[in-house]
């Protein structure tokens, strides 16, 4: 396989295809809603994201561009196409993943019988490379010659404020150097790219911003979607080790201080509990369950809050918060996922804009209510899956039979409004970080302060 074209696509290139998606949406059908998709890959995106609509197929025996082959395939404009490759939103291999063990009983045995075909050829022509069997992210459109499997993601999760005008990806560089690079991340917008989507994430502007290539910088630990404040991207492996060797043992090494935004001032004390982190049903949203004592596969979760006071808000957020609000300064001891959004929400006093630990606030309440425990609240949660996880990112070969898969819309009760909003900004900003360890990031104490916080007037 070839290159044949760079799609770096730009404002002006844009809007000429959305021209002519305009043109052409209406002489395709396949089952599609074509205006659906070109409003999935427009430049300024929905105020709300799209389900995920995935497809997974392969093509045998064909010569061609990658755009034309898929477009071809699935009876859609090459246009968009092309514009999901520019996202990132396209995957491909040569040789067809195998099936996996517990393919599912209702997969046509026809169909599974003709990937096993497919596969041994193409382990034949290519060879038992595990990295030709796993499908790679395509950022370019390459010439397919003989056949290759593709997964497509239609519908990519979008990130609005990649394109707000007010924000100024330069001031918000806080400091750059041959190793890393620290940013203040505003709330919306997620770190890394997502599985769909390259092109609006912390990574992607601040290497637009810095003039770097694609891949150039690599999230050097997690801050949620919804959060604003200070993040370290690595721009060298070398660096990238060091730095994730002293997260290891952060306690020692980091500090790290939050500011979070309450309707009502939390006590000023030490705050311990013990967490299930990463824990979903079917249905439902990830989120962390809290605990006053010990339950298996728990950890331990402590936080100190240094101080609280009443702050004015500014008129935008006012408006949807009321005037005034309490921020605590807080320490992190342990870093857990979720932790100071979690453990706040636990005690009762859940994060202004935060759904989510809102809702699962009035769940626990609810539960009380009945005369039920936290603990059955979350039994059969234990193994749930990682906040990261993505289940079209594990989809193999088994779906081809059934073609596209769609998340569904509908989750469980309390979750269900949160799931078509996650991109919201939460009181919660990453204030402050200390490396307490020389090397890298040079002579210890190395601190880094991100201002105030977007909500305060």
């Amino acid at each position: 396989m070839k290159n044949a074209c760079n799609l770096q696509l730009s404002t002006e290139a844009h809007s000429q295809h959305c021209r002519i998606l305009r043109e052409k949406v209406d002489h395709h059908s396949n089952g599609y809603d074509m205006s659906v998709l070109a409003s999935a890959v427009q430049l300024t995106p929905l105020s709300y994201n799209l389900g995920a609509k995935v497809e997974h197929f392969y093509l045998n025996g064909v010569h061609g561009l990658a755009s034309e082959l898929i477009a071809a395939h699935l009876n859609i404009p090459v246009e968009i196409i092309q514009r999901l490759i520019w996202f990132g939103s396209v995957y491909m291999c040569p040789i067809v993943p195998a099936p996996p063990r517990n393919a599912p009983s209702a997969a046509d045995p026809e169909q599974l019988a003709k990937i096993l075909v497919w596969r041994e050829a193409g382990i034949k022509k290519h060879g038992k490379n595990p990295c030709l069997q796993n499908p790679q992210r395509m950022l370019e459109d390459l010439h397919v010659e003989g056949g290759a499997f593709f997964r497509v993601h239609l519908h990519p999760k979008r990130f609005p404020v990649a394109y707000d005008p007010t924000i100024d990806w330069s001031a918000r560089i806080v400091h750059h150097v041959q190793h890393f690079v620290v940013v203040n991340k505003p709330p919306g917008l997620q770190v890394p790219p997502t599985v769909d989507n390259v092109r609006e994430s912390v990574c992607a502007k601040v290497e637009e911003a810095l003039g770097l290539g694609y891949g150039s910088l690599a999230p050097g630990h997690r801050l949620d979607t919804g959060t604003e404040g200070l993040v370290i991207l690595t721009k060298t492996a070398e660096f990238a080790r060091w730095f994730h060797a002293i997260m290891k043992n952060k306690g020692d090494h980091v500090r790290k201080t939050y500011r979070a935004l309450t309707a009502r001032p939390p006590l000023v004390a030490p705050l311990v509990n013990f967490m299930l982190e990463n824990q979903r049903e079917a249905g439902e949203i990830s989120h962390s369950a809290v605990f006053d004592e010990p339950v298996p596969g728990s950890v331990r979760a402590e936080m100190h809050v240094l101080k609280v006071e009443s702050v004015k808000l500014t008129s935008d957020t006012a408006l949807m918060w009321g005037g005034s609000a309490y921020e605590s300064e807080i320490l992190l001891i342990t870093g857990r996922t979720h932790q100071v959004r979690a453990q706040l929400a636990h005690i009762g006093y859940p994060l202004l804009g935060d759904d989510l630990y809102s809702a699962l606030y009035e769940r626990t309440l609810s539960t009380h209510a009945r005369g039920g425990s936290r603990m059955q609240d979350v039994e059969g949660d234990i193994s749930g899956t990682g906040v990261s996880s993505s289940r079209e990112d594990h989809l193999g070969p088994s779906e081809v039979a059934s073609g596209a898969v769609e998340n569904p819309a509908l989750g469980k009760d309390w979750c269900r409004l949160i799931q078509s909003d996650q991109l919201q900004a939460i009181g919660l900003q990453a204030a402050k970080l200390e490396v307490l360890q020389s090397g890298l990031m040079g002579e210890a104490p190395v601190v880094f302060d991100a201002g105030p916080p977007w909500w305060r007037s």
